[in-house]
């Protein structure tokens, strides 16, 4: 009898959800690339979860799709050559690229805030927004705050390590992340050189390491594909770490960000 209450409750949850987030999405489903910010998102992350009755990873696996779909329809959806040592971008202007960031923050942010726990939106936000067209700031704050819900999760460490000295040099900060990404359980082999590639080797070095790891990991094309713009930018000499660094420097994040963007 017990059992099959629980059922029924976890159907009718479940069928709520979907209803939910379905609406959601069909409020989203028309909205262009550069959509302003304030009309993203028409429920809110803290309703979202009090709606999900318990079921918050369900709810933010909803949550993640809509973030997956939209960044295949923007960020994602570029392509690259490299022309004369240069990267060449086919797809959205810089502007774009800043406004479509703005977006593919917030759908992640709602994401995470509706399950901590949840590594991916993490992981990929942070590979899309860490760019100088887009949002590096922001994808800090997606590892970073991943990284202190799920301390026992290598990649978020070990990625935020990586990023935190990427974009601030902070050197002591990125060595502990990568010394508590070694002692995580379930890393890789290579995880616990990653320090030692911080502490000797040269940044691009440290770099092509790290992309390359992450590329044999991901798990999608999209991810694949921009993994692999990160590893031609570095082979092109473009930033020490795939990331390039515009000579503008504004608060979207041109050049290096500063930690309060």
């Amino acid at each position: 009898m017990i059992l099959r209450t629980w059922a029924a409750w976890v159907a009718v949850a479940g069928i709520l959800i979907v209803s939910l987030v379905g609406l959601d999405r069909q409020a989203t489903a028309h909205w262009p690339a550069t959509h302003t910010l304030e009309r993203t998102i028409s429920t809110p992350s803290a309703a979202l979860s009090i709606l999900s009755f318990g079921l918050r990873p369900l709810m933010a696996d909803y949550l993640w799709i809509d973030a997956v779909q939209y960044l295949g329809h923007t960020l994602g959806h570029h392509e690259h050559d490299i022309v004369d040592g240069s990267i060449v971008e086919r797809g959205l202007s810089g502007d774009d690229t800043r406004t479509a960031s703005e977006v593919f923050y917030s759908l992640v942010k709602r994401t995470v805030e509706v399950d901590p726990l949840f590594v991916r939106p993490a992981m990929l936000g942070a590979l899309f927004l860490i760019d100088p067209h887009a949002n590096p700031m922001a994808g800090l704050r997606l590892l970073e705050s991943g990284a202190r819900s799920r301390p026992d999760s290598w990649q978020l460490r070990l990625w935020h390590g990586f990023y935190r000295y990427a974009i601030l040099r902070d050197r002591q900060t990125a060595l502990d992340e990568l010394a508590a990404a070694a002692r995580c359980p379930g890393r890789p082999d290579y995880v616990p050189q990653m320090r030692h590639f911080l502490e000797t080797a040269p940044d691009s070095s440290l770099a092509k390491v790290f992309f390359r790891h992450a590329l044999h990991e991901a798990r999608t094309e999209t991810e694949r594909a921009r993994l692999q713009q990160r590893l031609d930018e570095l082979d092109a000499g473009l930033g020490e770490f795939g990331i390039r660094h515009d000579h503008h420097d504004d608060h979207h994040g041109h050049g290096r960000p500063s930690e309060t963007d």
